[in-house]
């Protein structure tokens, strides 16, 4: 419990989520009731105990993840204190499909580990037709940091665990390959 909360906020600390997530991925659920596709994102909810929309009675059968259009870069990062199995303090997944000329078709980056449920950085379909360059990261950096805000559901400060947020994207975006 997050100090004075009523719900659960147990972050959410999975490695796929994330990076499915920023390369569109979809799941179909099945039941006795019949089948639903749901956008990964949707699958998830901010709820510490119950954090996916996924009926008692149903499954998760498949997981599909589109082709690329283009190039596509894409990177996961995951800081913890120690290197040993270890809660994240923050995950970072980036990805972004790139024009023959290495202009930006789509960009996604998504912030996990901070709340309930990972959270896909809002907002960026200004940087369609950039250069994904030094500035271009830079400022998709400041964007996930204006977006995140860590509960305190950890005992690692989260200010700190803010602070690093544009430190990890950029780092993300390097590990990519840009």
């Amino acid at each position: 419990m997050v100090k004075s909360g009523k719900n659960c906020v147990a972050a959410a600390s999975n490695d796929s989520a994330p990076v499915l997530i920023t390369l569109d991925a979809t799941v179909k659920l099945a039941s006795p009731r019949g089948e639903r596709v749901l956008k990964l994102d949707d699958f998830y909810v901010a709820d510490g105990i119950a954090n996916t929309v996924i009926a008692p009675d149903e499954l998760l059968v498949e997981v599909r993840i589109p082709r690329a259009t283009g190039k596509r870069v894409a990177a996961y990062l995951k800081l913890r204190i120690r290197a040993a199995i270890d809660y994240p303090a923050l995950c970072v997944a980036v990805a972004a499909q790139l024009d023959p000329a290495g202009k930006i078709t789509d960009v996604k980056m998504v912030i996990s580990a901070l709340a309930a449920r990972p959270h896909p950085v809002k907002r960026l379909e200004a940087f369609v037709g950039r250069a994904l360059d030094a500035q271009t990261i830079g400022e998709l950096a400041t964007q996930a940091q204006k977006q995140c805000h860590p509960l305190t559901n950890i005992n690692v400060d989260p200010a700190w665990r803010r602070e690093m947020i544009p430190v990890y994207v950029r780092r993300a975006w390097a590990l990519a390959g840009v």
